[in-house]
């Protein structure tokens, strides 16, 4: 399985998810399917690639801590 977004928080994240979705029924395959089609919203860990730059645009609602998780990426 493939978390489609960078931070290692990210991870445990998924895995609050795959808790929740066992619990609820989910088969888990719908549950890897999910995580691997999540796709973050309009300013949210979107990752642009710009003259051989990595740009992390995160500016909805950043927080310092949060910047830093994703620079760890």
């Amino acid at each position: 399985m493939r978390i489609p977004v960078p931070g290692i928080h990210h991870v445990y994240n998924a895995l609050a998810g795959i808790a929740a979705g066992i619990e609820l029924g989910i088969s888990p395959e719908k549950i890897i399917e999910g995580i691997e089609e999540f796709s973050p919203g309009k300013m949210r860990l979107n990752i642009l690639n710009h003259n051989g730059l990595k740009i992390i645009n995160d500016a909805y609602n950043a927080s310092p801590q949060s910047m830093e998780l994703q620079l760890m990426f």
